[in-house]
């Protein structure tokens, strides 16, 4: 099959939307003959952090000189380039083209028997488990799509590890109105007697892990990054000292605060992993963290001026790259480009950093269905800023904004992952006057 054939059935598959629940993904399994059941699963969930966090060990796994497999969604980049990836390097076409026609000869197989037919999240998450299998990937490391308990990628029953991310509001007509209710659906990946791994939580969802983790007789690792002691900092990299089993100096290519938890976990999460006959060195970690990449979350994109992107699309991380945002260009003239999907919570996440702001630029894509309208976005963005301007694309957002910013200013770029490749290309054309 095409590569291009391959892609269209993915994406013919999207009209079927989210379906929760792992019956549809046990039958489509069933017809692959469960290539997940020989893999070595590190199953990764929460609200925010999974994609990160996973980079950082991924990082530190393949420093230690294991073979990775990697799955992480939704990815920055468009179509399945960086949703699967063996160590660091993305599913290749041809791979896509081989392994698809079984996909879809089970799906189809599906539908003559009178079953839903599978969503394209459990088409792609089956792709992973086939490609994972046929590359003899060492461990794997797996993020949820939605949740944990109801999430296609729950069909795994026996994962080395569960790591459970910061938790905090969002898809809440999905999950539950409160955190306490969306950490039940999220610590559903924790399996009997399976160790787990957990980022520093809000009271109720701590709660939860914490009951869960008891009652599945799983022990439970906290990964506090309560004692890190900053060595130095800036908007584009960090430097710490942590001390877990072992004591560490950690290098991030990133200043953004909120990495440190997202780096202490997966240190933590490495440890564990050394005990169930995956050991990496102290040189390891280190080495891992250092060269940890991970875009979309406060990554510079231009040098002038400044030009960040973050995907930050619910009150947590919004609130995180406020604090980041405030640390390091509070004397800056500030613009914000800001795109979102309809079913995000605006004010939310507009609330704690539009007032940081000089000027906010909204951007309009209008074969984007799931993203605001520009005029729609300038409105719920009006109570926080005074200087709301809208842009016909986001290359003409760039533009805008950059021309904004002058000599001196900065610009960040934040919202929903679907505007933010697109505006990083058009920033980079601008910026070499293409």
């Amino acid at each position: 099959m095409r590569y291009s054939e391959a892609l269209a059935f993915y994406q013919g598959a999207d009209g079927r939307g989210c379906v929760l629940g792992l019956a549809s993904m046990r039958a489509l399994m069933s017809r692959l003959s469960d290539p997940q059941d020989g893999l070595s699963v590190v199953h990764v969930a929460g609200t925010n952090g999974k994609g990160s966090t996973i980079a950082y060990l991924d990082s530190i796994l393949r420093a230690g000189g294991y073979r990775t497999g990697c799955y992480r969604t939704p990815a920055l980049t468009p179509g399945l380039a960086g949703l699967i990836e063996v160590d660091g390097r993305e599913i290749p076409k041809r791979a896509v083209g081989r392994l698809t026609p079984p996909i879809k000869r089970a799906a189809e197989s599906m539908t003559e028997r009178g079953l839903p037919p599978p969503t394209r999240f459990e088409c792609e998450t089956a792709l992973a488990f086939l490609f994972f299998r046929s590359e003899n990937c060492g461990i794997v490391l797996l993020e949820t799509g939605l949740g944990g308990r109801d999430d296609a990628t729950n069909i795994i029953q026996k994962p080395l590890l569960s790591v459970m991310t910061p938790i905090g509001m969002d898809h809440a007509a999905l999950l539950g109105g409160t955190v306490g209710e969306i950490a039940e659906k999220k610590a559903g990946i924790i399996k009997a007697g399976r160790a787990v791994v957990s980022a520093v939580q809000p009271p109720q969802a701590a709660a939860v892990i914490e009951r869960a983790a008891r009652e599945r007789g799983s022990g439970l690792t906290l990964a506090d990054p309560a004692g890190v002691r900053t060595l130095e900092a800036d908007a584009l990299s960090r430097r710490f000292c942590y001390s877990g089993r072992q004591a560490y100096t950690l290098a991030l290519g990133t200043g953004a605060s909120y990495q440190i938890q997202n780096a202490v976990t997966a240190v933590a999460a490495a440890e564990r992993l050394g005990g169930m006959g995956f050991p990496v060195t102290k040189e390891q970690v280190e080495a891992g963290i250092a060269k940890a990449v991970w875009p979309g979350r406060f990554t510079r994109v231009l040098a002038k001026p400044p030009f960040f992107i973050d995907g930050a699309h619910n009150p947590p991380a919004a609130e995180a790259l406020a604090e980041t945002l405030r640390t390091y260009f509070a004397d800056k003239r500030l613009i914000l480009i800001v795109g979102m999907f309809r079913d995000k919570d605006a004010d939310g996440v507009l609330s704690p950093v539009l007032p940081l702001a000089d000027r906010v630029v909204t951007v309009d894509m209008p074969k984007n269905k799931r993203l605001r309208r520009a005029e729609e976005m300038k409105s719920l963005c009006a109570p926080y800023c005074r200087d709301v301007v809208c842009a016909a694309s986001v290359r003409d957002a760039a533009a805008k904004s950059i021309a904004a910013a002058g000599e001196d200013g900065v610009v960040a770029a934040f919202g929903s992952l679907s505007f933010l490749y697109p505006l990083m290309i058009a920033a980079g054309r601008i910026s070499h006057g293409q």
